[in-house]
């Protein structure tokens, strides 16, 4: 009997404190330890804690992007400055290679649009051929909002790599292998590389 009476006790207070007036908290004896009242007299719960406050985010991108065709990407708000967001993570090809991405993104809030732009810097590593390349990377696009923490974004930019190299277990690398040739292939991957990609993320 103890338990059904604490239970009709809690529903009773739950259904007084939805329909109770905005300081129904300090009536019923919600203070600090100190004995301050923590609401004011017209404060509502919802006004006093920011439930929309988020400081980070986890994304999925896919497509031709600058972090590979399937990437994984953990991203930290910026409180300071509202608008900015950092990126790192990890991403696959289907060359196959593996891609280890960081980014700084800056979203726009104009009359309730949201473009971004993005740059940033990618190790590239084609472990089967023994290729490894540092890359830079721009990306502009927009998101849409179809939940308060989840988003898809499009994106479209252009990657470029700065310097490649062979690794010293690379198959590129022996006596049989023309030098002067490997290298002008070389030079010439460094290239302007088209991207497009979509982004799924969820703030938390």
């Amino acid at each position: 009997m103890g338990a059904r009476t604490l239970l009709v006790s809690l529903a009773v207070l739950s259904a007084y404190s939805s329909f109770a007036p905005p300081t129904f908290a300090k009536r019923t004896g919600i203070h600090s330890p100190g004995g301050r009242e923590i609401y004011g007299e017209d404060e509502l719960f919802a006004e006093v804690v920011e439930q929309k406050r988020r400081n980070f985010v986890v994304e999925v991108v896919t497509g031709v992007a600058p972090e590979g065709n399937l990437g994984l990407l953990l991203g930290v708000l910026n409180r300071p400055l509202r608008g900015l967001e950092f990126y790192g993570g990890v991403g696959w090809e289907a060359t196959p290679a593996v891609n280890f991405p960081l980014s700084a993104r800056y979203w726009f809030d104009i009359f309730g649009l949201r473009p971004y732009v993005s740059i940033g810097y990618t190790y590239r590593s084609l472990g089967e051929i023994g290729v490894v390349s540092h890359n830079a990377f721009a990306e502009a696009g927009y998101k849409w909002q179809f939940h308060q923490t989840y988003h898809l974004t499009l994106g479209v930019g252009v990657r470029r790599p700065l310097v490649v190299l062979t690794t010293d277990g690379s198959t590129l690398n022996g006596p049989t292998i023309d030098q002067r040739l490997l290298d002008e292939q070389l030079d010439e991957s460094r290239s302007f590389v088209p991207t497009a990609c979509l982004r799924f993320s969820h703030a938390f």
